[in-house]
């Protein structure tokens, strides 16, 4: 979805890659993926960007404004936006600010950790929406996918966290104003 290009041309095939020769695998990470994504091109014609929760952007690479890591990125320890320095103050804007929900057996805990998850995105988003003048806003909320291979025998539970996130991405089209185009997309399903 970021690069245009399919699985072949990018090099991503999956979390792990295999190391050719060995039986070792390796975590895949944003330097190991090719193209350009759509707002380093974006960055590149001048435009401005925020980026929240993008799953494999960690480490960061250099954009046009500013980018909060998702998926697949280490924790909030270190280097996990652009510029380094917008680590703290997502920290200090959203105390606790997690980079995802590790799954857990108590589904009532799961489900609350998801949703505050979702929260966080949400906040992080509206929060460098209004201080960024921006032109390309990315925001990823992967606990939507989530929530379905949880809850898929919990329709309540997903629609719970499906109403949440309707109502945070109302929110963020409500700071884009009625002349931005808004794009929702799936990767699958």
């Amino acid at each position: 979805i970021y690069t245009g290009l399919n699985p072949g041309r990018h090099g991503v095939l999956g979390f792990m890659n295999h190391e050719p020769g060995t039986y070792n695998d390796y975590t895949v990470n944003s330097s190991l993926r090719e193209g350009r994504d759509l707002w380093e091109v974006a960055g590149s014609y001048g435009k401005r960007v925020v980026i929240v929760n993008a799953p494999l952007t960690y480490p960061p690479r250099p954009v046009n404004g500013c980018l909060v890591c998702g998926f697949m990125a280490p924790g909030t320890e270190r280097g996990f936006t652009y510029p380094p320095s917008l680590s703290g103050e997502i920290r200090e804007t959203i105390p606790g600010y997690k980079l995802g929900t590790a799954p857990v057996h108590l589904k009532g805990k799961y489900l609350e950790d998801l949703l505050e998850t979702v929260r966080m995105v949400g906040e992080a988003s509206a929060h460098l929406m209004k201080r960024v003048d921006w032109d390309l806003a990315f925001v990823v909320f992967k606990e939507t996918d989530e929530v379905q291979h949880s809850f898929y025998d919990r329709p309540g539970s997903m629609l719970k966290l499906y109403r949440e996130v309707d109502r945070i991405v109302g929110g963020l089209l409500e700071l884009a104003g009625d002349s931005a185009s808004t794009f929702v997309v799936s990767d699958h399903g």
